[in-house]
């Protein structure tokens, strides 16, 4: 949904007109056309209406804009995405079944049947993974996909964990050899993450000139609401790797604060993942 309509919505949920949702952070008139779409909002103001009104920014942001799959691989690849993210077992396995009776190419019924089981492992954080024929099997089909639209975008932003450094910077290069201004809407978003994944891997495996080149020209888009949580994922990494090159006080509290603003908005799994990483830097320094 678009951010002016998202705006109408949960203003009727709470019976208010435009001028008291607006406040005085915005005119009246302003706000109304934001509401119509004629013009847009900044991302300071959104945050101080969405504050004000005591609307949850996450969930706010979540509902921006979804992409709509029409094809039955993309319904699946996005059911089991929404499965995956609810943390919802139950429902992937149920999709696993219904997979296994659809009528579909035995390779996209092999394919999929194994992402789900990649999902699972992933989602239940247990140190099992695939064999190395399936992860082989994934990786090579990904890879094959010709161009990098948003279905491959997402299933590789999903299984970059199961590619050495090497592949990995390979494709990440492929991805952004135009930078990120060929990219718009969900599929932008995607690279985002993409981004902020290999990062994350980067700096695992203490590569940390690399993570900084692509952490860069992430951090150097500008923030809207809709990618706000990229961005703020962006700035932990970036005060993470300033920490680890330099300890200091100011780094520990600006961490602090991102993580503290992470788990406030009931991002829990990434609060606990990233404070644990930060701890481990803690110790070694």
């Amino acid at each position: 949904m678009e951010i002016g309509k998202l705006l109408k919505k949960y203003r009727m949920k709470r019976n208010l007109t435009q001028q008291e949702m607006a406040q005085s952070i915005i005119s009246t008139s302003y706000y109304s056309k934001v509401e119509k779409g004629i013009h847009r909002i900044n991302v300071e103001d959104l945050l101080n209406i969405l504050a004000i009104n005591e609307i949850d920014i996450f969930s706010f942001i979540s509902e921006i804009s979804p992409h709509n799959h029409t094809t039955l691989t993309e319904q699946i690849q996005q059911d089991l995405l929404a499965a995956y993210y609810e943390k919802n077992l139950e429902r992937i396995e149920q999709i696993q079944l219904e997979i296994s009776h659809k009528k579909l190419l035995d390779k996209d019924k092999k394919f999929f049947l194994l992402f789900a089981e990649s999902l699972k492992f992933s989602m239940n954080d247990t140190e099992q993974l695939l064999d190395e024929q399936s992860k082989k099997y994934l990786q090579n089909t990904v890879f094959n996909i010709e161009e990098w639209h948003y279905s491959k975008l997402s299933l590789y932003c999903n299984l970059i964990e199961y590619y050495d450094f090497e592949s990995n910077l390979f494709m990440v290069h492929s991805i952004l050899q135009n930078g990120l201004k060929k990219y718009h809407g969900e599929e932008k978003l995607i690279v985002m993450n993409i981004i902020l994944n290999f990062v994350g891997l980067c700096m695992k495996q203490k590569k940390d000139e690399v993570a900084l080149s692509y952490l860069v020209l992430m951090m150097e888009e500008k923030t809207f609401p809709e990618n706000f949580f990229q961005k703020l994922l962006g700035k932990l990494y970036f005060e993470l790797l300033i920490y680890r090159r330099n300890p200091s006080k100011e780094s520990e509290e600006k961490i602090e604060h991102i993580l503290a603003m992470i788990a406030y908005n009931d991002m829990g799994t990434y609060s606990d993942e990233f404070n644990q990483f930060y701890q481990q830097e803690k110790e070694m320094s």
